[in-house]
């Protein structure tokens, strides 16, 4: 599905509306997958877990634009788009740093 999207955290923290208003969205094709997770990293059982990734085409195997963002929910679905909530991993900041993070995700249409 393409989309625009606009990362609603940074480092787990809600951004300020007027930084919100300025935030440059990023294009690309959201894909949220599931499978079956056997055991976390804690050591639970966990079942079912979903994951969102941004790619520049409909080929879900090239790069993520933006980082993963694991145990993926929609969270909200409106007639122009849907809030996508996850945990991030960044590893720039901390080994495996996780932090909230949601994205705004404006339905774009198909490409031709």
């Amino acid at each position: 599905m393409l989309v625009s999207v606009v990362r609603l955290r940074r480092l787990g923290e809600t951004l300020p509306p007027d930084e919100l208003k300025k935030a440059a969205a990023l294009r690309g094709h959201l894909f949220i997958r599931r499978w079956r997770r056997e055991v976390s990293t804690g050591g639970e059982p966990m079942g079912l877990v979903y994951q969102a990734t941004l790619h520049e085409d409909d080929d879900d195997a090239l790069p993520h634009l933006l980082p993963a963002l694991q145990q993926a929910f929609v969270s909200k679905i409106k007639h122009d788009g849907l809030l996508v909530s996850g945990i991030e991993t960044h590893s720039l900041h901390a080994p495996d740093a996780r932090y909230k993070q949601t994205w705004w995700c404006r339905l774009i249409g198909r490409t031709p």
